[in-house]
């Protein structure tokens, strides 16, 4: 069965870079630059995996995790962050609705087995 990940990041290079990654593992890649864009394809393409980045347009991915984690059709959703920075006041609702938070720059070993285990 072919798996779907939801990459959501607003920095155009490392959302290709993650593409071709999993692309290239056959993976289904569906990609969104903001926050809001997350939710809506979270919602349309009801991925097995998604990689959320905290600091994002519009709705940051805790905002974003926190909408998906409350809603029925999405809460069962694995949700890997992927951020160079966690301020202090975020790192709790990180840990309510995160499964796990990886620190950018991320290797891609380390990305590959965490997806490999969760999704």
């Amino acid at each position: 069965m072919e798996k779907t990940i939801l990459v959501a990041d607003d920095e155009p290079d490392h959302l290709l870079m993650v593409e071709a990654l999993l692309t290239e593992r056959g993976y289904t890649v569906v990609l969104a630059s903001t926050g809001r864009e997350a939710v809506e394809e979270a919602v349309q393409s009801r991925p097995n995996l998604i990689l959320l980045d905290i600091l994002m347009p519009e709705m940051d991915g805790t905002e974003v995790a926190t909408v998906l984690k409350s809603d029925p059709e999405t809460q069962a959703i694995p949700i890997i962050f992927l951020t160079a920075v966690i301020v202090p006041e975020e790192r709790r609702r990180v840990r309510n609705n995160a499964t796990l938070v990886l620190a950018k720059p991320v290797k891609f070993n380390e990305l590959l087995e965490a997806i490999e285990e969760l999704s």
